[in-house]
């Protein structure tokens, strides 16, 4: 199948236009945005840095370019990684936050006068 940016959403595209000197920025918006696909990111990082093959998948002699897609894979998988890391780290923080804050509004509410 074909890779088209335009069917990346909205915020995801609009950084992809601006070039293969983003690439980072666009895969952390299209992780942000929630795709999580490895795959889709490595695509996504590795047609913004080759647009002279409109989309179409690599064939099976171009070593190069499956090099390099595997490249930027590798890449993604840290990029992956490291925000799944920081998502788990937010959301304990904030349940965490909403544990404190239910504990300290039943003691104002308990609390006697």
């Amino acid at each position: 199948m074909a890779f088209n940016p335009r069917l990346l959403p909205p915020t995801v595209y609009d950084v992809y236009k601006k070039g293969p000197s983003l690439w980072t920025l666009t895969v952390q918006t299209a992780i942000e945005v929630g795709i999580t696909d490895l795959n889709k990111l490595t695509d996504i990082a590795f047609h913004q840095h080759n647009p002279d093959l409109m989309g179409r998948s690599i064939k099976t002699g171009e070593r190069n370019l499956i090099e390099q897609w595997q490249y930027f894979q590798r890449l993604i998988r840290g990029m992956v990684r490291s925000f799944e890391g920081k998502k788990a780290e937010a959301e304990l923080l904030d349940a965490a936050n909403n544990y404190l804050l239910d504990q300290f509004t039943d003691e104002i509410i308990h609390r006697k006068y």
